[in-house]
């Protein structure tokens, strides 16, 4: 069950007959956005 309204758009706009298929990137994206609600807004800081 999705945590917000936000997220429960995203995860329907990739939802179809054949079920569920949200992307790797999509899905990274919704988790860091949910670690900076969750860390204040703050983030560490990664090297690629």
């Amino acid at each position: 069950m999705p945590d917000t309204q936000y997220e429960a758009e995203m995860i329907f706009g990739y939802t179809g007959s054949s079920g569920i298929h949200v992307p790797a990137e999509v899905s990274a994206d919704l988790d860091r956005l949910k670690k900076l609600v969750e860390t204040g807004g703050k983030l560490e800081m990664r090297e690629n």
